[in-house]
């Protein structure tokens, strides 16, 4: 992180650590527009969908409707796939993997939703 050098570049490295550090498959960072809109700054584990998805926009009402569903581990939301489900046709834009399903009860599922909400600016 110490080597990013742009805002960008650092929200990037955000998202790479959510891929290569954390083990997760995706990694996204959104950030606020000033008009309260949250834009996807960042995307990693996909090349592809990293091409389609960045610079894309969701309202802040979908977003604000995610993070008072699911359940709350601490600061994080977590929205399991059972639940999740009705996101689908929000305009929050996503992008999923159609990944195997889960072998066990306690592995992720390619639709369930993990986030990390940041609330302050500095």
């Amino acid at each position: 992180l110490n080597t990013a050098r742009s805002l960008a570049d650092t929200l990037q490295t955000v998202a790479d650590g959510i891929v290569t550090g954390l083990g997760y498959e995706l990694g996204c960072v959104n950030l606020v527009r000033p008009d309260g809109d949250l834009v996807i700054a960042a995307f990693a584990g996909n090349a592809a969908a990293e091409a389609l998805i960045t610079g894309r926009v969701g309202s802040r009402d979908s977003w604000e409707r995610r993070l008072s569903m699911g359940e709350a581990w601490d600061q994080l939301r977590f929205i399991p796939h059972t639940e999740g489900w009705v996101l689908l046709d929000d305009d929050v834009p996503q992008w999923h993997t159609e990944g195997p399903e889960p072998r066990f009860e306690d592995e992720w599922h390619p639709l369930d939703r993990l986030y990390a909400p940041m609330y302050a600016s500095g």
